[in-house]
């Protein structure tokens, strides 16, 4: 039975929550993206290759995934809204990842921190501009 405090009943909790579910999604779409790259890699793409087609690959899941499980939206009128989104991220995170290193931030460090900003910055950016 599910008592007032389970963890089942917890998680359930979360999962309404659209920024928990934001969360969720982007570590599932992460995981695609890396598998889709080591796919490519093994089957012998050019690393160049792989990283592009395996990011496009992953704007396409995440377009898919983060419409239908965060935002519970979809429709292809949000395709390119979405992508621009997208595009303005990661150069934010090229920008940031860019300017911590230069003042000597560890690379891996420089990512930690960038996330910090752009994780909440892309749900923001996300419910706003595209699902909204």
């Amino acid at each position: 039975m599910l008592g007032p405090s389970s963890p089942l009943r917890r998680i359930i909790a979360l999962w309404q929550r659209p920024f928990f579910r934001f969360l969720v999604v982007g570590g599932v779409n992460t995981l695609f993206h890396l598998l889709v790259f080591s796919f490519l890699l093994w089957a012998g793409a050019e690393d160049r290759t792989a990283i592009g087609l395996a990011w496009i690959a992953g704007i396409a899941f995440n377009f898919k995934s983060t419409g239908a499980l965060v935002f519970r939206q979809g429709g292809l009128r949000r395709v390119v809204p979405f992508v621009l989104v997208y595009v303005a991220i990661w150069l934010l995170n090229v920008a940031a990842f860019r300017v911590l290193h230069d003042v000597g931030v560890m690379k891996i460090a420089a990512q930690a921190i960038v996330l910090l900003l752009v994780v909440p910055l892309s749900y923001v950016s996300l419910k706003r501009f595209v699902f909204d």
